[in-house]
């Protein structure tokens, strides 16, 4: 039985509700990557920003592959010990997200400890953020989908 990369308990945020992050201080950032049975790990995967407050944001690519999904609550790993027999055969034949903490790496270590002053995002339609950018004292971030991917881009001032 293959797990879903998300539990109920994540609740979709709305263009306003991602208005709210302004003025919180950005605590630790959290990369999710694909790492294969070979122990090869991807580039790409959603990214989780954890604010000072207690409050974090998963972003990710929406379930039809174009959209931008953005997600209140942390990143919730639907293959933590203890696995059952199934799902570890599945995780060691396919391999499984994993979260990584990328808070002290480049370019994402110029966020750390900065402030959120703006948060914007585009909707679409039915509200919901089709890109997402954020801008502190230290860098300016975009985030988007493109060709199924998440796509962070990070310059930093």
């Amino acid at each position: 039985m293959v797990s879903r990369r998300y539990t109920p308990m994540t609740t979709p945020m709305s263009a306003r509700s991602l208005g709210r992050m302004e003025g919180r201080v950005i605590s630790t950032i959290t990369r999710v990557r694909y790492v294969s049975p070979d122990g090869s790990v991807s580039d790409t995967g959603p990214m989780e920003l954890r604010l000072s407050d207690g409050s974090s944001a998963v972003f990710d690519v929406g379930p039809d592959g174009e959209t931008l999904r953005v997600d209140e609550g942390p990143w919730q790993d639907p293959f933590q010990e203890p696995l059952s027999p199934d799902n570890r055969a599945y995780v060691q034949e396919v391999g499984k997200w994993t979260a990584f903490d990328v808070t002290d790496e480049y370019p994402y270590s110029a966020l750390t400890g900065q402030r959120l002053e703006a948060v914007a995002a585009q909707e679409n339609s039915l509200g919901y953020p089709e890109r997402v950018s954020f801008r502190t004292q230290a860098a300016t971030v975009s985030v988007a989908v493109g060709a199924d991917e998440l796509v962070v881009k990070v310059e930093v001032t």
